[in-house]
């Protein structure tokens, strides 16, 4: 790697990381609901590692957490591959195998990292994801995988590329190319109504209905995420209020 490579790569890296610097600007402002204090250096390590959650976890041990088993990890993994394998008519996995082979055989070294850092997050990231196996957990933990299925999408898609490209008839490669090109405006457009939340209000009719029942200057002590999610409501309907997460 020659030295533009590498201060490129070391870019990359300083603006992936540049939300704490935000982070730690906001913190001076105590803004309602956030997470943590970062506007020391231990408050900064607490948040940086996740302690409160407890460090390369995603759940507590004391929480909803469990141990990490081959069992588990596997179960999760499964789960993760049925997900990507859906969102991409089940040609995802062998798309990224014929970006894998193409990458061995070229000896291409650029493209290889991406391969590996992708193998690595998949991996590390089913091992270290202990929550339940509930519909509502597994949710949680899908938003997770998304950051993995970004890379898994390049991939297949350079996987795809290089099927076409050894496509000899036009006509053939052009209904290839049309069906890759539909396929994720498909897939978004029969989405598009499940996922569009911008009418609901659910959460605003909550807070109002339990915060208006609250007597002046009260103490509200709050968790979990449903609950704790009325602190964005709570100056517009009670600035009274003391607020506790």
């Amino acid at each position: 790697m020659n030295d533009y490579a590498l201060s490129r790569t070391v870019a990359a890296g300083l603006v992936g990381l540049s939300p704490y610097a935000y982070a730690i600007f906001r913190s001076h402002k105590k803004v309602i609901g956030s997470w943590g204090d970062l506007s020391s250096k231990e408050g900064f390590i607490i948040h940086l590692l996740r302690q409160e959650y407890g460090t390369f976890q995603l759940a507590p041990s004391w929480g909803l957490g469990g141990s990490v088993s081959l069992e588990s990890f596997a179960r999760r993994l499964i789960a993760y591959l049925k997900m990507f394998q859906d969102d991409t008519f089940q040609a995802g996995c062998p798309l990224i195998s014929i970006s894998f082979l193409v990458v061995v055989a070229e000896k291409d070294g650029k493209v290889f990292p991406v391969i590996l850092s992708y193998i690595c997050y998949t991996l590390f990231i089913n091992v270290l994801g202990n929550l339940p196996f509930t519909a509502l957990h597994m949710n949680v933990l899908s938003r997770m995988w998304l950051q993995s299925s970004v890379v898994g999408y390049a991939l297949a898609g350079a996987g795809a590329s290089r099927t076409c490209g050894k496509i000899k008839n036009k006509y053939v490669r052009g209904s290839v190319l049309a069906a890759l090109l539909a396929a994720p405006v498909y897939r978004a457009k029969k989405n598009f109504r499940r996922l569009d939340r911008s009418g609901t209000t659910v959460h605003g009719t909550y807070a109002k209905d339990l915060l208006g029942q609250l007597p002046r200057n009260s103490l509200l002590l709050l968790s979990g995420d449903e609950n704790c999610n009325l602190g964005p409501s709570k100056p517009s309907r009670r600035p009274e209020y003391f607020y506790l997460r």
